[in-house]
């Protein structure tokens, strides 16, 4: 096994990829070739001491590197697309994701493929239960996410909150009150800092300084 691993430009040492290495991942799809742009990759914990890394591979696949507590435990690679019967995005290069645990111990990973509809899916799992997959976008009759950026959280009162910038550097939240039977909902909440054409214009625009 190499002991270091190319990130398009830069060597990284293996160690501090673990997650991918020993889980018999995708690393070398997962930071692509030379001159390509950085694949989506978020993470999360969980209550119980668990780790979650997700990423999308070179497929289009949304991947779990799950690690339970238990010290003695490896690292596992879970085809989350494949479980959920979820859609197949175009790659990784032009796609979103985002995941967030509840208290309830409920997963939930959020990604939407930019170059494509830009519906923002969400793969959710319950404890006990088995993952599906949910366009949002849908459900709340929103607006595709096409303008790049895609977070999400949970709150105390287990409300969730779906954030994204839509096509004209607008930013939205989908919502979904704790109430049980409550739908998924969708609005605007404003635009970036420095205009409706910042996040066009690249993250420093979008800090609010020029670009």
């Amino acid at each position: 096994m190499p002991e270091r691993l190319r990130l398009t430009s830069d060597w990284v040492p293996l160690r501090e990829l673990h997650p991918i290495a020993f889980a018999g991942g995708l690393p070398s799809r997962l930071f692509g070739v030379e001159g390509s742009s950085f694949p989506a990759l978020d993470g999360y914990p969980q209550g119980d001491g668990s780790q979650h890394v997700n990423f999308i591979d070179a497929g289009g696949l949304v991947h779990e590197l799950y690690r339970s507590p238990d010290p003695a435990a490896q690292w596992i690679n879970n085809n989350l697309t494949d479980f959920a019967g979820g859609e197949t995005l175009g790659g990784p290069a032009f796609s979103l994701i985002d995941g967030y645990s509840q208290d309830d111990g409920s997963q939930h990973v959020n990604y939407v493929a930019v170059g494509g509809s830009g519906h923002v899916h969400q793969l959710y799992r319950s404890p006990d239960a088995q993952w599906v997959d949910s366009d949002l976008t849908a459900l709340s009759a929103g607006t595709p996410a096409l303008g790049g950026g895609l977070d999400g959280y949970s709150q105390d009162d287990n409300s969730q909150h779906v954030n994204f910038i839509d096509a004209d550097g607008h930013v939205h939240e989908l919502y979904l009150s704790p109430e049980p039977g409550a739908q998924w909902t969708s609005g605007p909440t404003g635009c970036c800092p420095t205009g409706t054409a910042c996040c066009r214009r690249g993250r420093s625009a979008a800090r609010g300084t020029p670009a």
